[in-house]
């Protein structure tokens, strides 16, 4: 799944453009199943919902039935918002990276277990 998920990162952005984070996480009390986080400077209140339905039926194609059933939700962010800016702050990855994250406090987020596909700093 992860390779899988590289490969939805790459389409959005040669799509969209720049991503600020995109991550699968498992955190506070959904210990078992996978969020998936995409935050870019390019979301905004307007089109948010959109964004959801885009990065929806990208999952929707590339992943199987076993791999879509272990996801949770999908939660898409402007890049200004707390919980972003606490990630990318603590989490630096670089394109063609992934940081592996397990059993993790940040700032009152558990997170269990996290794989960070990209991770860039929000300028003020």
């Amino acid at each position: 799944m992860v390779d899988k998920l590289k490969q939805i990162l790459s389409q959005i952005k040669a799509d969209r453009g720049a991503v600020t984070l995109f991550a699968i996480i498992k955190m506070d009390e959904i210990t078992d199943k996978w969020s998936v986080f995409l935050s870019a400077p390019w979301i905004n209140e307007q089109n948010m919902s959109e964004v959801f339905s885009y990065v929806r039926s990208l999952l929707l194609q590339s992943l199987t039935e076993e791999e879509k059933s272990t996801i949770a939700r999908i939660s898409i962010f402007s890049s200004n918002e707390h919980i972003i800016q606490l990630i990318t702050t603590a989490i630096k990855v670089e394109a063609g990276s992934i940081a592996t994250i397990k059993d993790t406090q940040l700032n009152g987020y558990k997170i269990h277990e996290a794989y960070i596909f990209e991770s860039n700093s929000v300028l003020p």
